[in-house]
């Protein structure tokens, strides 16, 4: 039952805070209602190093005679992108300042049934499951981005909607053409699905399909276009949410669903995809070099990650799968990080214009120092989690051809071009506004910041506590697309 427990939870600790709404501290009362998820993740952790493979599947009959059934199932991928989110979301909530917004306990149950359906997603075993909680995690970052976004939000969130609908619909689409191709009886249950008679030809048409679905959540160029304004004009929260946990959703889907179902259509057009993938990474670097926000900048390095990310997926050896599953981790330690550090500054310079800072550093060390931990980390530093999580990725770009791993090294390069330059701008010199006042963060903020960089330290200097986690699951998505494609 736990998987019930952890889908379920989150939706009912919405509904509690949804009732406390007018409580005066809802920021302390969602921290402490966020902790039993990651208490349940830890028990479900240790239940399932207790099986080989660390998977466990849980199955309740639902719309049986249509091939709906409740059927969750957690492997090594799963518990990585659950203690993702376990992780982050206590984090995100302890970044907010209350008192900027209005109906803040309507704000806090959003994010909570955003948590409920991450965790749906990152379990559900059968593709019509998953898709109702794809579909149910985008419902409250579109409330939240029309009731407390900033300009232009009407306009940016129909652009979200429109580009989130058609990925949708075509992830379903694809879903219905493959079930309908399933031996009787039909089932959406990934097993009956995996075995469908689907030709060569028809996985690489399928795969399109596919592709769009997930290419648009995490996003790769050229699906890309909603995202940096988006990320600007969303509360950073929300920011937090879309580029921490709903970009790792578009991923997870690449390796638990599209690889597996059309692998053939993986090898057709793995190339093409690496390709454009590495061309998206460095357009999106010389944007990044080009921005004056700091929050603007950090959207488009998150957008180079994700090219680089890409890439890796389709270069389909271990190196780059087990590279893709912890940069997944490690990504939404450092970009929640990194969006903090944007909240800390924008609340004390009211602004992150890169022009109006400058000379932080004098006036409040301890944040500068922290800041420059989770940048090293962005940058790929050895002994941070970016560079392991890198590292494999280019190595397993390196096994497919040298050029594509110098491609995807240009992301160190640039990245580490835009991000000190951001930081000598902001922290370093002095200050080019004389009305600047900056005073050094408060305790709460220093424990917080501290937490993200230990996290990147951490799981830098000890990677296995994440690749072990991992490790059978991405052999055992290599073992299949090697066995159905010849790879």
């Amino acid at each position: 039952m736990l998987h019930f427990s952890i889908i379920i939870y989150p939706f009912l600790a919405s509904l509690l805070l949804l009732i406390a709404n007018r409580s005066k501290d809802m920021k302390a009362l969602s921290f402490f209602l966020s902790l039993p998820e990651l208490f349940m993740l830890i028990a479900l952790y240790y239940k399932s190093t207790l099986i080989s493979g660390y998977t466990i599947t849980t199955h309740m009959e639902w719309l049986t005679s249509y091939g709906v059934d409740l059927v969750f199932t957690s492997d090594g991928l799963s518990l990585v992108m659950l203690f993702l989110m376990a992780l982050c979301f206590p984090l995100i909530i302890l970044s907010g300042n209350d008192e900027q917004l209005n109906r803040s306990g309507r704000f806090h149950a959003l994010l909570f049934f955003t948590m409920g359906a991450l965790a749906g997603v990152f379990l559900s075993a059968n593709a019509i499951v998953f898709y109702i909680f794809w579909e149910l995690s985008i419902l409250p970052v579109f409330i939240q981005l029309l009731v407390w976004g900033g300009e232009n939000k009407n306009t940016i969130t129909l652009k979200f909607f429109l580009y989130t609908l058609f990925g949708s619909l075509s992830l379903l689409f694809a879903f219905i053409f493959i079930y309908l191709q399933t031996p009787q009886p039909h089932s959406f249950d990934i097993q009956s699905l995996l075995s469908a008679d689907l030709n060569p030809s028809t996985q690489h048409w399928l795969f399109f399909l596919f592709f769009l679905g997930f290419a648009v959540k995490i996003p790769l160029f050229p699906f890309h276009s909603w995202q940096p304004e988006t990320y600007t004009a969303a509360p950073t929260q929300v920011t937090m949410v879309l580029s921490a946990l709903l970009m790792k959703m578009g991923i997870y889907g690449m390796l638990r669903w599209m690889v597996p179902l059309v692998p053939m259509g993986i090898s057709h057009w793995s190339v093409p995809v690496i390709i454009i993938s590495l061309i998206g990474m460095v357009y999106a670097s010389f944007i990044a070099l080009k921005q004056e926000r700091l929050k603007t900048l950090i959207a488009w390095s998150s957008l180079a990650h994700g090219g680089l990310i890409g890439a890796a997926i389709f270069a389909m050896n271990t190196y780059s799968l087990q590279g893709v599953v912890f940069q997944s981790f490690a990504h939404a330690i450092i970009i929640t990080g990194l969006f903090i550090v944007v909240m800390i500054i924008e609340k004390q310079s009211h602004s992150t214009r890169i022009q109006d800072l400058g000379g932080i550093r004098l006036k409040a060390p301890v944040f500068s120092g922290l800041f420059l931990i989770i940048m090293l980390g962005s940058v790929g530093l050895p002994l941070t989690n970016g560079f392991i999580a890198e590292f494999l990725m280019i190595l397993g770009l390196y096994a497919v051809n040298p050029w594509l791993a110098f491609g995807g090294g240009l992301t160190l390069i640039m990245g580490a071009v835009y991000m000190f330059y951001a930081y000598q701008r902001t922290i370093l010199g002095e200050s080019r506004n004389p009305a600047l006042l900056f005073t050094e963060i408060k305790t709460g903020q220093i424990f917080l910041l501290s937490i993200i960089a230990v996290l990147i330290l951490l799981t830098g200097i000890w990677p296995g506590m994440i690749l072990d986690i991992s490790k059978q699951a991405v052999e055992e998505i290599f073992a299949h697309i090697t066995q159905m494609t010849n790879y």
